[in-house]
């Protein structure tokens, strides 16, 4: 961002200590331009503040002389040159100009603080339109007014209470006004072995957050979800069994049995429990019969759905 007028935080060297310089041509009261023999070491991202005073015969400050001002530098120019404080009768060739912290600085800077801090230093309320924390960063407000960047998370209206945000592992990639939700569905046909076998759900009805990979669900972020999950099958015996599974990360984690009450019966079973989960961790639906039996397909048949209660 190249500098203006407008700033309020400013640099006061660049590389080097600001030499303390003179004025080489001479500027008429109410110009804005400043000729300077040298302005090494003075900032160029930013505007700059400075005094000019005149000296006598032995390089005394003759009084009253002395302006505060800020300009913003441009080789050995200083453009945009405005009087803060002092009588503005031009400036002769060999006034000093030197970098010191005016009361104009100051008071910029005061302003700038003041901004998002109280007078006694503690944070006020933030507001603006993108924030940025980096990967080990930790937030703690009581408001995020706009929209927040973390990790690649956009936080939009979202009011954070006493809580944080730490690492990537525990913020979701997804929009957390939108949630984490997902849900997948069989739609081509499958046998249900004697064996048990994972269910692959072919069919997305929508994933929010891209969780959902070949009847895989993987965690985002460390915390609690709520799984549904159904298991049909068509035209089994009077008496055959059918069971449902929810494993989470490759270990049964809770299941149910159906049995069917008369020959061509069409059971469904349906599981839901609330599976605590860490970043990275898996749910899937796997199914096994008494005998071989053909599953049952479409949306509301054998499905799995997912949503992230909190942590």
């Amino acid at each position: 961002m190249a500098a203006a007028t407008t700033d309020k935080i400013t640099n006061t060297r660049n590389s080097a200590r600001p030499v303390t310089t003179t004025v080489s041509s001479a500027r008429s009261a109410g110009g804005t331009t400043l000729a300077c023999a040298s302005l090494t070491g003075w900032p160029t991202a930013s505007k700059v503040h400075f005094v000019t005073y005149e000296i006598d015969s032995t390089s005394t400050p003759v009084s009253g002389t002395q302006l505060d001002c800020y300009g913003i530098v441009s080789g050995n120019d200083i453009t945009s040159f405005t009087v803060v404080d002092g009588t503005d009768a031009g400036n002769a060739i060999g006034d000093v100009v030197e970098m010191l912290p005016t009361a104009a600085w100051g008071q910029d800077l005061a302003e700038a603080l003041t901004e998002e801090h109280s007078r006694t230093g503690t944070h006020t309320d933030v507001t603006a339109d993108s924030i940025v924390i980096a990967d080990a960063g930790t937030l703690d407000v009581d408001t995020i007014s706009e929209a927040t960047t973390a990790n690649g998370v956009t936080i939009d209206g979202l009011n954070i209470k006493d809580s944080a945000l730490t690492t990537a592992a525990s913020v979701p990639s997804e929009t957390l006004n939108a949630t984490i939700a997902s849900r997948a569905y069989r739609n081509s046909a499958f046998t249900i072995s004697t064996t048990d076998t994972k269910v692959t759900l072919d069919t997305e009805n929508y994933d929010l957050g891209s969780d959902f990979a070949s009847g895989t669900f993987t965690a985002p972020t460390t915390g609690y979800y709520q799984v549904n999950a159904n298991l049909a099958a068509s035209n089994i015996g009077d008496g055959e069994a059918l069971i449902a599974r929810i494993y989470v990360n490759g270990a049964v984690y809770s299941l149910a049995t159906g049995v069917g009450s008369a020959a061509g019966s069409d059971p469904r079973i349906n599981i839901s429990d609330l599976v605590p989960l860490t970043a990275g961790q898996t749910v899937e639906l796997w199914a096994e019969g008494s005998t071989t039996i053909t599953g049952g397909t479409g949306s509301s048949t054998t499905f799995m759905s997912i949503y992230f209660v909190g942590v």
